[in-house]
């Protein structure tokens, strides 16, 4: 049963359960049409495995924070924002060519196997990759629009779905056209704040406030607050990524 007290964990168990649920059906389908699909199937549900859920927790309390009441439906909606994560670190991995995240392969890494030996394995698997991220951000709307919230209530957050999207790729854009360019750090923070920063905090707390119909002083609230958040909250963790490890 759901409480009014913050139980971090209990909500993490909650999104945990709607995304393994929603993506696993999806994965079964996805695989059903054709038994080489087996290997794909299996990276989406990979790329929802983990997490600390914190983009569906703003959204969460984006939602409550308007005076909303704890909501099966307003979780399912607030999961949505987990696989637009999932969805932007598949697609940074690939442009980012990096090869592990957290210890484990990356997608496009992971797909190699999948391809075999020919010529083009990389291309190839860095295509699949391309395209289980493609299909997460997909996954994230229907998984959205089909929470249980009323119409109305999805209606009234559905445009901020697309400046999320935007911006999301307009900050991942701009990484790739400056780079090589040279040290400016007024350009890093931009980058910073439209690749990742409004989208781990701002985006899902507007969006949550927009479900429950928060006003206008309210959803300004939400920006002041979420966006020096997310950029202090990215910013530290490029600096634990950055961080050297110690020799074993």
């Amino acid at each position: 049963m759901a409480s009014d007290r913050w139980e971090p964990q209990a909500f993490k168990a909650r999104v945990d359960a709607v995304l393994r649920q929603f993506v696993a059906r999806e994965a079964d389908e996805f695989a059903a049409v054709d038994p080489m699909l087996g290997a794909v199937a299996e990276r989406l549900e990979a790329a929802v495995a983990d997490g600390k859920r914190l983009r569906a927790a703003f959204c969460y309390w984006g939602w409550r924070a308007a005076g909303q009441p704890d909501s099966e439906a307003l979780v399912r909606a607030a999961s949505s924002m987990e696989l637009v994560h999932a969805a932007a670190v598949v697609h940074d991995d690939l442009i980012d060519d990096s090869p592990l995240r957290h210890g484990r392969p990356t997608t496009h890494v992971a797909l190699l196997g999948a391809v075999g030996t020919r010529a083009d394995a990389d291309g190839a698997a860095r295509s699949l990759a391309m395209l289980v991220g493609d299909l997460l951000m997909a996954l994230a709307g229907q998984l959205f629009a089909t929470s249980g919230l009323p119409a109305a209530y999805l209606v009234r957050a559905r445009p901020l779905w697309a400046v999320t999207a935007r911006e999301l790729i307009a900050g991942e854009c701009l990484e790739i056209l400056r780079t090589g360019i040279g040290p400016d750090t007024e350009a890093s923070l931009k980058v910073i704040r439209y690749k990742t920063a409004k989208y781990t905090v701002e985006h899902p707390l507007l969006i949550g406030g927009a479900l429950a119909g928060a006003g206008a002083w309210l959803r300004e609230g939400y920006s002041a607050y979420g966006l020096p958040l997310g950029e202090a909250f990215q910013l530290r963790d490029d600096l634990l990524a950055a961080r050297p490890r110690p020799a074993r």
